[in-house]
């Protein structure tokens, strides 16, 4: 199996460091050629004694790299050398490639065509669920909702079933698939309902891109590719829960290699702008003579957030109480009195209500009473001071926080003073909170924040850390 060629990190991971690394490799320079890329090699002293037929590289006393608050993924700055053959055998199947569009066609002839054959019934189901349907978006809505109510996820990783997919007729009958069968799958029922898609490979989880530069086997996750006229679609095929087109953290904002019949192509994924990343919350509570608080808060999430909140509206009632718990963290002897959540699937919106009640949150000291007027989302932590940080600061996706409370206060009470209103401003975001006084006993507490995502160098950490850290002070103002 030359398809993977093995990668030299010769520092392995945070906190290791390298007494002594030695890379060999040897081939036969007359039958084909080894492509070499050499990253993230400035600062480190390496060795590189290699001649046609023999890679050899070395490096020793490296420092161990310390992991380190909002730094980039660890294999986008850890020094690393990567090798990809011109000629590649993956378990029994012949490749050649020099580029892209060379590398997704041998993709398409050896691992997918005529993998998306379908029995007569699954093809007069499909037929049958799309008829009268003009919109290909809405085909492929309902299309999709099909394969997830029918099938699950498996993983298959050896051989060449780590990257050939299981046929789409043996998925259709066992119900089941890894990730690249799964997308075969759709791929085929969509087929059937005259919608065109494309497979997909992506570095999912950790924010990495397919190398546009370097051609050969990348990737760990398969995903399908809808173009339209209007828009771009892009659908993961493994879960039975997230809604048509939602990507989230796990897929986003990356270079993946999509493979069409006449070749790959590399394509970005879905930007998810700090706009659309919001959350949204309406809420009220009350404080009694005692300094109990009981309240009731409503939240729409949206974007990358979604994917914070929605995580729950399958968990038994247990785990979603105590997410909330967690969620309210700042509130001590906090009681979740009721909840309720609905996802909105066309647009991709979460939506919940939860009721609390907490004893003695406002601090009471003979007749008067000191009130936190933010008890429903106050920033909880500050990044760690780090002297003489050694990576660059990297926010992945900005988001804008908006909350409108209205606090009812004990009839009995006046109110002294209103904080003044806030604002801060940074390269990083904007924040700003105000109080409104309705009447004596009634206030509307508002509060803005926005996050933008960006890519920072390492001497910006302090600045942005003092961000964070006046937000928290912000966010305990009291009255």
């Amino acid at each position: 199996n030359t398809a993977f060629y093995p990668r030299w990190y010769p520092i392995q991971g945070y906190y290791v460091s390298t007494i002594d690394s030695h890379f060999t490799v040897k081939y036969p320079a007359d039958q084909f050629k080894i492509n070499v890329s050499e990253k993230y090699f400035s600062g480190y002293s390496f060795s590189n004694t290699s001649a046609k037929g023999y890679i050899e590289y070395r490096a020793n006393k490296l420092n161990a790299i310390v992991r380190e608050p909002y730094s980039p993924d660890f294999t986008n700055f850890a020094p690393q050398v990567l090798l990809a053959p011109s000629k590649f055998n993956l378990s029994g199947v012949h490749g050649e490639a020099n580029n892209w569009q060379e590398f997704g066609t041998w993709m398409y002839n050896n691992l997918l065509l005529g993998r998306d054959q379908l029995s007569i019934q699954t093809k007069a189901e499909i037929k049958k669920l799309v008829s009268g349907i003009d919109d290909p978006i809405e085909r492929a809505r309902k299309v999709y909702a099909y394969m997830q109510n029918k099938t699950h996820y498996i993983s298959v990783q050896i051989g060449v079933g780590g990257w050939k997919p299981i046929a789409a007729d043996e998925v259709d009958r066992m119900k089941y698939g890894d990730c690249k069968a799964l997308v075969n799958y759709t791929q085929a029922l969509l087929k059937e309902a005259d919608v065109n898609t494309y497979y997909t490979v992506v570095h999912a989880d950790d924010k990495k891109d397919i190398d546009k530069d370097f051609i050969a086997m990348q990737g760990n996750h398969a995903i399908l590719f809808l173009p339209t006229k209007k828009d771009t679609v892009w659908l993961e095929c493994t879960t039975q829960a997230k809604p048509f087109g939602y990507m989230g953290t796990f897929t986003n904002d990356r270079d993946v290699l999509v493979v069409k019949p006449e070749g790959g192509e590399i394509v970005h994924t879905k930007v998810y702008a700090f706009l659309e990343n919001y959350q949204n919350s309406v809420g009220n509570y009350r404080i009694d003579e005692n300094g109990n608080l009981k309240g009731v808060l409503n939240m729409e999430s949206s974007g990358i957030q979604f994917e914070n909140h929605f995580q729950i509206s399958n968990e038994p009632h247990d785990e979603i109480v105590k997410f909330y718990k967690s969620y309210f963290e700042k509130i001590n002897n906090l009681t979740i009195v009721n909840f309720d959540n609905q996802t909105n699937t066309l647009n991709n919106k979460f939506n919940e209500s939860v009721t609390i009640e907490a004893s003695n949150y406002a601090q009471k000291s003979g007749d008067r009473m000191l009130l936190t007027l933010n008890a429903f989302s106050q920033n909880t932590s500050v990044p760690k001071r780090i002297i003489n940080r050694q990576l660059p600061v990297e926010i992945q996706n900005g988001y804008i926080d908006r909350d409108s409370i209205t606090i009812n206060l004990p009839k009995n009470y006046k109110i002294e003073s209103l904080p003044n209103s806030e604002k801060i401003s940074s390269e990083f975001g904007t924040y700003s909170i105000e109080v409104i006084k309705l009447n004596d006993n009634t206030l509307i507490y508002k509060r803005n924040l926005r996050v933008y995502q960006g890519n920072y160098p390492k001497e910006a950490y302090e600045a942005f850390r003092k961000f964070k850290k006046d937000i928290l002070s912000k966010d305990q103002t009291k009255t």
